[in-house]
């Protein structure tokens, strides 16, 4: 990460997830020129000082605390250009392996897990 600049490692790391998967997500959906836009990497950092900040709807544009939370996807991923001052770990988990050690430890889980849920989008 250090040998190249940002915009190389953006490219890098496009680069590297187009390899390993086809499809992109896409998040924050915008209105710009009258057309809908979303996009497929995100930049999280500090925003809270800038021209958009009354605009900012996560935590993770500002130096808020994240809130434990789930990224929904077959494949998530994270390259870090540069560590936090403080805290900024993360945990990963594999939703499929969350479910597969339910099923076998806590079968009555399951159902439950499988209603409906209020959904805060």
């Amino acid at each position: 990460m250090d040998k190249y600049n940002r915009e190389e490692n953006v490219i890098i790391y496009a680069g590297v997830s187009s390899y390993i998967g086809s499809i992109r997500g896409r998040q924050d959906s915008k209105i710009i020129d009258g057309v809908k836009q979303s996009s497929m990497l995100n930049h999280i950092k500090d925003l809270s000082q800038t021209s958009v900040a009354n605009k900012i709807g996560a935590p993770a544009y500002t130096t808020d605390k994240q809130v434990f939370h789930t990224d929904s996807g077959d494949i998530v991923s994270l390259f870090c250009l540069s560590p936090a001052a403080q805290g900024g770990e993360s945990k990963l988990a594999s939703s499929w392996r969350v479910y597969n050690e339910l099923a076998k430890t806590r079968p009555d889980l399951l159902k439950t897990l499988a209603e409906n849920w209020v959904f805060d989008g």
